[in-house]
C-alpha cells in the first residue's frame, strides 16, 4: 500500500490498485482447488487514495473512474463469484482476533449478497456451511476461512506475493528449517541426526532457537519439530551415501536452502559434483552467512538459481553449472512440495525425470493428509500452517500417498515407493526419552531402474 499511496499521479494509483488486486485474485484462480467466492477488501487508505481517477485521455477525453466498478469489471474473467467489503466491515475500529473477523466476513456477505446474481451457498447467520472462501485484501494479502467452524486462518502475507516471497532475502522458512535441524541436537541426548553448522547458516545462536520454540510451540508437539527436518534429512543422505556407494557421482539437492551437507559429509563430497538448487536469493543469503562462518565452498559445490514454479528452466540452469544427464544422479527434494500447487509439483517431477539417466533416484518429502498423521503431527501441522502464512511462505498442498505416488509415474518415474516414517523406528530402539517417529511428512523415493 505505501507504493500506491506514494505515487504523485492519481492515474498511476489507481491502475496499480487495480494491478494489485488483480495479481492475487489470479493466483487465487491458479489454485488446483480454487474458492466458492471471493471477498475483496478496501480499506480505507486506499479508497481515500485511489478510490476514484479523473483524468484526460487524448483518446476518449475527460475520464472519470471507481476503483469498487474496476476491480468488479476486473474481476469477472476469473469466473469466481466476488463480492467487494470494506476493511471497517470486517474488521470494526478496534483489534479483532480472526475469529470474529471471519464471523464479520461471512455474515457481512450473508446481507450484502442480495440483490447480486450469486448467493454464496451455505451461508446462513446461525449455521454456516461448509464453503472454501478467500478473502483479499491490500494489507491483509489473504485469509482463507472455514464456515464450519466460524473462524479464521492467515493464508498468506503481507505485501509479498507468492512468487515473491524470498525476493527480499532468504526464504523465512530456509532459515525456520535450519534452526530445526540444529533443536534436536540441543535438546536430545544422542540425536538421530546432527547438522553443526545449521546455527551459523541461519544466524542465529542456540539461545535463541530454544527461546523461538518454547514461545512458538507447545510442549505437546515440540519433539515434533525436532525430529520431521533430521527424520527426512538422515534418510536422504542415506539413499545419497549407497547411490555413491553404486558409482553415482552427481547429486541435485533441489530446494536446498542452508543444508550443510558439502561441508559435513566430505567422505561423500570426495566423489560427488553436488548441485545445490534453491531461489537465488535464499543462495545469496547462503554464501554471505558462509563468508561470516569462514567455510569456504568446495570446488565441486554449484549453487543454481531456479524458481520452481517455473521447472522448464530447470535443466537448462543444472546443464549450464555442469550436470550431465547422461550419467546417473541421486536426487532430493525436501521440505519444497507444501509450498507449490500441485500442477508445479507435476512439472517439476516431469523435469526431473526427463534428466535422470538410468540407475538415478529422487527422495522427495511430502505433507499429508490430517488422518495420516498422529496427534502431535496434526497440532504442528496446524501451527505450522499459520506461522508460515503469517511469514508470507503459505503451504498449500497436502497429498495422500497413492496419489503422488501416480503423479511420479505419470511423469515419468517407473519406480515408485512412499515411505511410512514409522518404517524409521528402528533408528529409535533402545531410548529410554520416549522419541519416536513423527508423522508429520512421509517420504517418496522414485527410481528410474537400473544400468
Amino acid at each position: 500500500m505505501t507504493g500506491l499511496t506514494g505515487m504523485r499521479s492519481q492515474r498511476d494509483r489507481f491502475a496499480d490498485a487495480v494491478e494489485l488486486v488483480e495479481g492475487k485474485l489470479s493466483l487465487i484462480a491458479e489454485r488446483d482447488q480454487p474458492p466458492d467466492y471471493v471477498a475483496i477488501v478496501i480499506s480505507d487508505e486506499m479508497l481515500r487514495r485511489c478510490g476514484v481517477a479523473d483524468y484526460f485521455d487524448k483518446a476518449q477525453g475527460a475520464v472519470h473512474r471507481d476503483l469498487r466498478r474496476a476491480i468488479k469489471a476486473m474481476a469477472m474473467k476469473y469466473r469466481i463469484p466476488t463480492q467487494l467489503l470494506r476493511q471497517q466491515t470486517i474488521e470494526g475500529r478496534d483489534p479483532t482476533p480472526a475469529a470474529k473477523i471471519a464471523w464479520n466476513f461471512f455474515t457481512g456477505l450473508y446481507h450484502k449478497a442480495g440483490g447480486f446474481p450469486w448467493v454464496p451457498h451455505g451461508l446462513q447467520p446461525q449455521g454456516l456451511g461448509k464453503v472454501r472462501a478467500c478473502l483479499v485484501g491490500d494489507g491483509h494479502a489473504l485469509y482463507v476461512l472455514d464456515g464450519q467452524r466460524g473462524t479464521g486462518r492467515r493464508f498468506a502475507t503481507e505485501h509479498l506475493s507468492w512468487r515473491d516471497r524470498a525476493v527480499e532475502g532468504a526464504s523465512q522458512t530456509a532459515i525456520m528449517t535450519a534452526q530445526f535441524r540444529a533443536a534436536h541436537a540441543l535438546v536430545d541426548p544422542d540425536p538421530i541426526f546432527e547438522d553443526p553448522f545449521a546455527l551459523a547458516l541461519a544466524d542465529r545462536s542456540a539461545a535463541e532457537v530454544l527461546e523461538f520454540l518454547a514461545a512458538n510451540v507447545p510442549d505437546s508437539c515440540a519433539h515434533v519439530v525436532r525430529l520431521f527436518v533430521c527424520q527426512r534429512s538422515r534418510f536422504v543422505e542415506q539413499e545419497v551415501e549407497r547411490a555413491v556407494g553404486g558409482g553415482v557421482d552427481q547429486y541435485v539437492d533441489l530446494g536446498a536452502g542452508l543444508n550443510s551437507f558439502a561441508w559435513r559429509r566430505p567422505e561423500l563430497m570426495a566423489g560427488l559434483d553436488l548441485f545445490e538448487v534453491d531461489h537465488p536469493a535464499t543462495q545469496a543469503w547462503k554464501r554471505a552467512r558462509l563468508t561470516a562462518a569462514g567455510l569456504a565452498c568446495p570446488l565441486n559445490l554449484r549453487l543454481v538459481g531456479v524458481d520452481f514454479r517455473d521447472a522448464e528452466t530447470l535443466g537448462e540452469r543444472l546443464t549450464a553449472a555442469g550436470f550431465d544427464p547422461a550419467r546417473a544422479s541421486v536426487w532430493s527434494w525436501l521440505g519444497v512440495i507444501q509450498y507449490l500447487p500441485l500442477a508445479a509439483v507435476r512439472s517439476t517431477l516431469g523435469a526431473v525425470a526427463g534428466l535422470a539417466a538410468s540407475g538415478s533416484k529422487l527422495v522427495a518429502s511430502y505433507g499429508v493428509p490430517d488422518e495420516l498423521m498422529e496427534p502431535a503431527s496434526r497440532e504442528f501441522t496446524e501451527l505450522t500452517r499459520a506461522f508460515t502464512a503469517r511469514i508470507g511462505e503459505p503451504q498449500i498442498t497436502w497429498v495422500a500417498p497413492g496419489e503422488l505416488e501416480a503423479l511420479a509415474r505419470v511423469a515419468g518415474w517407473p519406480r515408485v515407493r512412499s515411505v511410512d516414517p514409522s518404517s524409521l523406528a528402528p533408528w529409535f530402539a533402545g531410548r529410554t526419552d520416549g522419541l519416536e517417529p513423527v508423522g508429520a511428512e512421509w517420504l517418496l523415493v522414485a527410481e528410474m531402474g537400473t544400468p
